[in-house]
């Protein structure tokens, strides 16, 4: 458990798709303000440039549907990869 930055499913790039039960995936962050199960990010500096750059963020979350997901989330991913790359 840790305060972080909301990440896969319970970012907004998922906004209202899944239902957000209990503890959420979340990056390490003191600049956070969930607290939520920790998932540990792609890179140690992530949550930072994420938090500066929503479609970053965004991307990112994403992945992370696809790294730590169950296959619904894992397909919620895949479509949005697919409207992400122009």
């Amino acid at each position: 458990m840790a305060k972080g930055i909301p990440t896969s499913y319970a970012a907004p790039v998922a906004d209202g798709a899944f239902a957000v039960a209990g503890t959420c995936p979340v990056w390490r962050s003191q600049s956070g303000q969930m607290y939520g199960q920790a998932f540990e990010p792609l890179y140690a500096t992530a949550p930072h440039a994420a938090a500066k750059d929503r479609d970053l963020y965004d991307r990112l979350a994403v992945i992370d549907m696809l790294r730590g997901g169950r296959l619904r989330e894992r397909r919620f991913a895949e479509a949005k990869i697919a409207e992400m790359i122009p």
